[in-house]
């Protein structure tokens, strides 16, 4: 009987969500609230609210509940892919950010692994699924490469995934901006919300940098 870990509800909605629209529109933003805490070993039950339905937008909104309660509600945009500009940082934009990090480049995972183990992404990964290799880290903030291991998944569930990765971590990462001189003193931690922007179609099973600050 040990808490759920918000990102596999999380995950599980947008799944849900996903099943109730056409296969050409993908998820493009959500939004989650976490209500109460979930519990191990008790069945989620998932409802989804067909919001609207578009030719090129889909919302829906999922509520999960345990023994009639809401523990955690989502809503989610899907849009069918069309013509638009595409754009990203500059590369000097991002080179700064990563000197601000005390680091010259950002080394790649193969690099990484011939002085360092990866491990799973969260301790919540009891089957070993994931893994993330740390390219450097702080009191408040982490860099990482992560990736799902392992996983048959079609498509369009590889954004449920991602959801379930983009959970992690953020605990020590919080807890060292606010506590980073008495971090024992914190007796209870935990998340309230959670937002998600696709940009572009996702993969998990290839290496994506993590920056959680």
């Amino acid at each position: 009987g040990g808490r759920l870990y918000g990102g596999q509800v999380l995950a599980q909605s947008l799944g849900a969500a996903q099943r109730t629209v056409p296969a050409e529109h993908r998820p493009h933003s959500c939004h989650g609230y976490f209500l109460l805490a979930g519990k191990c070993g008790v069945q989620v039950l998932f409802e989804v609210e067909r919001v609207r339905d578009g030719r090129s937008f889909s919302t829906r909104l999922v509520k999960a509940s345990q023994h009639g309660k809401v523990i955690f509600q989502l809503s989610v945009s899907f849009h069918r892919d069309e013509e638009s500009p595409s754009f990203q940082a500059e590369p000097k934009e991002f080179m700064a950010s990563v000197r601000f990090r005390g680091l010259d480049k950002i080394p790649l995972p193969n690099e990484l692994l011939q002085t360092q183990r990866a491990v799973p992404i969260i301790s919540a990964d009891l089957g070993g699924d994931s893994e993330s290799v740390v390219v450097s880290e702080g009191p408040s903030w982490k860099v990482a490469w992560c990736r799902c291991k392992h996983l048959a998944l079609p498509a369009h569930l590889h954004y449920a995934a991602l959801a379930w990765a983009s959970d992690a971590n953020f605990g020590r990462v919080v807890g060292g901006a606010g506590y980073s001189k008495e971090p024992n003193n914190i007796a209870m931690m935990m998340s309230l919300d959670h937002s998600i922007h696709f940009h572009r179609p996702v993969r998990v099973d290839d290496w994506m940098l993590f920056h959680s600050q």
